[in-house]
């Protein structure tokens, strides 16, 4: 799993240099110090899922390409899919995964 969350933050750090933002820019748009946003892209820090599809929606990329899904079998729904209930529910999933890994 380490991997994976490794690719997402590098995911997130070559969307956010391909379209010339700052670290600085990110973190105020997040409401969190600029430290702590450094944290996120140098995989210091844990990273929730809603903060995940923040970043996405920030960086105006897919959130599915930003967690490195290709697999149309794997796909993530949004809310803007207009199927609320799935969403919460794999939310809800990734929740419970999350506190199992610890």
């Amino acid at each position: 799993m380490a991997k994976k969350n490794s690719n997402i933050r590098k995911n997130i750090k070559n969307s956010r240099l391909a379209k010339n933002i700052t670290q600085e820019y990110m973190a105020n748009k997040l409401g969190i110090d600029p430290v702590n946003y450094g944290r996120i892209e140098r995989c210091q820090t844990n990273i929730t899922v809603e903060r995940l599809m923040e970043i996405a929606d920030i960086l105006n990329v897919d959130f599915n390409e930003l967690i490195g899904v290709r697999n149309s079998k794997e796909v993530i729904p949004t809310k803007e899919d207009g199927n609320n209930l799935v969403f919460e529910k794999i939310l809800a999933e990734l929740r419970g995964i999350k506190e199992k890994l610890g």
